[in-house]
């Protein structure tokens, strides 16, 4: 029986994603079914662990169109997943478990148990400071021989391919790893073979040039390496209107000179990075052609606590010393206001002598209330402009001018701040995929599809109470609010509902009415999740009641749409269509565009049930248009309910006229 030792434990069940999509038990393949199962299996598995709502599975394996019957498959497809997981129980060892969570569908797997995480473990286990150049080439040899052909083999679609290539980088990038470090502790021989291939199906990656001019030269073949450094500027040229970046043009001229000095990475201090900035390799010695672009904000006067924070953001940088790509932070709260772009902004300004070749910044609106949020095209001519690159050298689409974005931090150490994200999507064309480089992210939700592709760091930032308001009445009213939303986003209702009422008895102790009102509504909202639509109701109303006396709009178009929410469920569609109204009213009035779309879903909806399909027509409409002004994506979990709305009411609509009239 085939056995992988991970440590102290045997690993008997594993999921294969690094190839065709496989699980292996006790060594042998068990089938998994067809490609579709099979998509839905990896759709979890990548998030193995945390739960994957069932809208982004459906996303993931049928895309931004499903077909009508997406829901239905997705639920068999989980339930024969759910009997094969439940076949791999092994007396005396962990079995993979798919059960069904408030939040989504969870796949309960060990890391080492997925080869894509058990991948992600060796390479950060290499990166540690401590590990000897053998341990460190032995890891990671480890970590690449758990590769076996393209990944996600056989399977289709969009998420597959944006996966798929995602981790080809990643694979690229310990790859380059390898050969350094196996270049330093053998014969450089041994990793020609490797790098060449690598660069034939990647010839545009200037590290793998790189590793692979430094092994040949290092074996005696400094004729090849020149050879190779001409092929790629040639590539460079045609291909993008770019010239390689410093770094490569540096170990040119190093092997042209008949020297080149093998670089060894600098211990990583623990140091806060205002007392010593410079955790990673040493600078590149060849300057901007123009001056280093300096794009931050001017930071908050008197910024004070987020001491967890910062201190976890400088780990990060200092973890990222030995790793050869871009490390991709993410800030996220559930809120807004919470501070994300305060603690982003304040850091990057403390860190920014770890980037002297410069720092980046956009805010990319993600969540504008009235207007558009920034395209991923506006923000990369925004940076190339910020690069001095003449608009003659700019080329035409997207991907061209990202190639060349990220030619030209080739070779640099610039950081680059993402300000307010709408989602993955628009942040990955700007991730840079160069050495030294690093991306910091902020956004309202928490973006685990680059964790699961990019590799990224989650960091979450909670609500912070002002300094000195910690023990008072209305710090803990603040903090008691922001555990009972992470509870509640985690399903745990009851544990909700305790922080949420001990909130409202801060806010009542601190004689905040508008607190108080929202401090209601939120007790009423879970409530409501919890089925007890009466007790609810009455505390909406108290929350309505002291809205009304304050005179918050905010809070008032929030309070009827809960009323409307929980009318609705108790049948009493009249009021709920009047609630809901009011909420839409509201919310115009405020600028809340988003709000105003969700809640025209809602009206939609009620308008579905009680059979009156032109209304909700009308509705669902109103709602694809303001999110089109938006600027959502199909993907965006609002505007994808909508258009399976839309495409549902016209085929019905068409079938009810291709029925022929009553005689």
């Amino acid at each position: 029986m085939k056995k992988i030792c991970a440590g102290s434990v045997d690993i008997v069940v594993e999921l294969h994603l690094l190839g065709p999509v496989e699980l292996s038990v006790q060594g042998r393949t068990v089938e998994v079914g067809p490609p579709q199962r099979r998509t839905v299996l990896a759709a979890l598995a990548v998030d193995a662990g945390r739960p994957v709502p069932a809208d982004v599975l459906i996303r993931r394996v049928w895309g931004a169109d499903p077909p009508d019957g997406a829901r239905r498959a997705l639920h068999a497809h989980v339930a024969r997943l759910r009997r094969l997981c439940e076949r791999t129980e092994d007396p005396g060892h962990p079995r993979l478990r798919l059960v069904r969570r408030s939040a989504g569908y969870l796949l309960e797997a060990r890391p080492d148990q997925v080869d894509i995480h058990r991948f992600r473990q060796l390479v950060g286990r290499a990166r540690e400071t401590e590990r000897s150049d053998e341990t460190r080439a032995a890891l990671l040899r480890e970590a690449l021989g758990l590769w076996h052909g393209e990944p996600l083999a056989g399977l289709g679609g969009q998420w597959a391919a944006q996966v798929r290539e995602a981790w080809r980088r990643q694979h690229v990038d310990a790859s380059v790893a390898w050969a350094r470090v196996k270049s330093r502790v053998s014969d450089p021989v041994a990793v020609i073979g490797p790098l060449t291939e690598l660069l034939d199906a990647y010839p545009l990656v200037e590290p793998l040039t790189e590793a692979l001019m430094r092994a040949l030269h290092a074996a005696g073949r400094s004729a090849e390496a020149l050879d190779c450094y001409s092929t790629v500027r040639k590539r460079l040229t045609e291909e993008l209107g770019t010239d390689p970046g410093a770094e490569l043009r540096k170990v040119h001229q190093a092997i042209l000179r008949g020297g080149l000095a093998e670089s060894v990475a600098r211990p990583v201090s623990r140091t806060p990075v205002r007392a010593a900035p410079p955790a990673r390799r040493p600078a590149v010695t060849t300057p901007w052609p123009g001056p280093a672009p300096g794009q931050l904000p001017m930071g908050v006067r008197g910024f004070t606590g987020r001491g967890e924070e910062l201190a976890r953001l400088e780990d990060i940088l200092a973890a990222s010393a030995e790793q050869p790509s871009a490390v991709v932070i993410t800030a996220v709260s559930g809120t807004a206001g919470v501070g994300k772009t305060a603690l982003a902004v304040h850091w990057a300004r403390r860190a920014q002598q770890a980037f002297p070749d410069g720092q980046l910044y956009v805010n990319l609106h993600g969540f504008a209330p009235g207007g558009s949020a920034t395209s991923p095209a506006e923000a990369v001519r925004g940076f190339l402009d910020a690069l001095e690159v003449p608009p003659a050298r700019i080329p035409a689409g997207l991907e061209a001018q990202v190639g060349l974005y990220r030619s030209l931090l080739a070779g640099r150490r610039v950081l680059v701040v993402l300000d307010n994200a709408r989602d993955a999507e628009q942040v990955r064309p700007l991730l840079p995929g160069a050495p030294g480089c690093l991306a910091l992210i902020t956004s309202r939700r928490s973006l685990t599809g680059l964790a699961a592709t990019e590799g990224a760091q989650l960091l979450t930032v909670g609500m912070l109470a002002p300094d000195g308001e910690v023990g008072s009445h209305a710090g803990q009213a603040r903090i008691h609010q922001h555990l009972s939303r992470m509870s509640e986003a985690q399903g745990r209702h009851q544990e909700a509902l305790g922080h949420a009422q001990d909130s409202l008895s801060h806010h009542r102790a601190a004689g905040d009415r508008a607190g108080q009102s929202a401090a209601l509504n939120h007790i009423g909202w879970i409530l409501a999740q919890r089925g007890d639509h009466e007790e609810a109701l009455t505390h909406c109303r108290q929350a309505l009641d002291l809205a009304l006396e304050t005179g918050d709009l905010n809070g008032q178009a929030n309070i009827q749409d809960s009323l409307g929410y929980l009318h609705h469920g108790l049948g009493e569609h009249a009021e709920a269509v009047d609630r809901y109204q009011q909420a839409l009213d509201l919310f115009h009035q405020t600028g809340d565009r988003h709000s105003e779309a969700s809640g025209l879903l809602c009206l939609g909806d009620i308008h579905d049930v009680t059979g009156r399909p032109y209304p909700a027509r009308a509705a669902w409409a109103q709602a694809l248009a303001i999110t089109a002004e938006l600027g959502l994506p199909d993907t965006d979990p609002l505007r994808a309910r909508l258009l399976e709305r839309h495409r549902r009411a016209t085929a019905d609509a068409t079938t009810a006229e291709s029925r022929p009239a009553p005689a």
